[in-house]
C-alpha cells in the first residue's frame, strides 16, 4: 500500500512531507501526541513523533544516532521505540485508526497516556480530547 494522504481533503498533519519522504514501511509504525490530535482537527502539531516497532527501531538506528531514546528522523519527524506511562506499542500500532493508509493512536490511548503525564500541556490536550469525543457520542 502507498502513500496518498493527498486524496484525503481532511487530512491536517503538518510537515507530512517530512514523514513521507522517509518513506518508512507504515505497519511499523504509529503517530502519537500532536499529529494524532492534528488528523483529527482538534489543534495543530508542532511536530510529528511516532513510535516504531523494535525492528524498524533495529533499522533507523543504524542510520540515526539515538538521544535519550529518541532518534530525529528529519527537522520536524522524531521516533521513539517506547514511552513513559505507555502501552504496548506493538498493540498501539496494530490498534491504530488509519487515515490515508497512515497509523494514528487511537484517542482513547492518546488521553489514557496524557492524563497519566499529567503536564501542564497534557491536561490542556485532555480537555480537548475529551471536549472532541463529548461531540461525537
Amino acid at each position: 500500500m502507498g502513500y496518498r494522504p493527498v486524496l484525503n481533503p481532511k487530512f491536517r498533519l503538518k510537515y507530512a512531507s517530512e514523514l513521507f519522504g522517509l518513506k518508512l514501511p507504515e505497519q511499523e509504525y504509529v503517530i502519537f501526541g500532536s499529529g494524532t490530535l492534528a488528523e483529527r482537527g482538534i489543534r495543530e502539531n508542532a511536530d510529528i513523533d511516532i513510535l516504531v516497532s523494535q525492528k524498524l527501531w533495529g533499522e533507523l538506528a543504524k542510520k540515526y544516532e539515538v538521544i535519550d531514546g529518541c532518534m530525529q528522523l528529519s527537522k520536524h519527524v522524531e521516533a521513539y521505540k517506547e514511552m513513559s506511562h505507555v502501552f504496548d506499542v506493538d498493540a498501539l500500532i496494530e490498534d491504530a485508526n488509519i487515515f490515508s493508509g497512515i497509523r494514528f493512536v487511537r484517542l482513547q490511548d492518546l488521553l489514557a497516556w496524557k492524563m497519566k503525564k499529567d503536564q501542564e500541556k497534557d491536561k490542556k490536550d485532555v480537555v480537548l480530547i475529551k471536549n472532541f469525543l463529548a461531540k461525537r457520542s
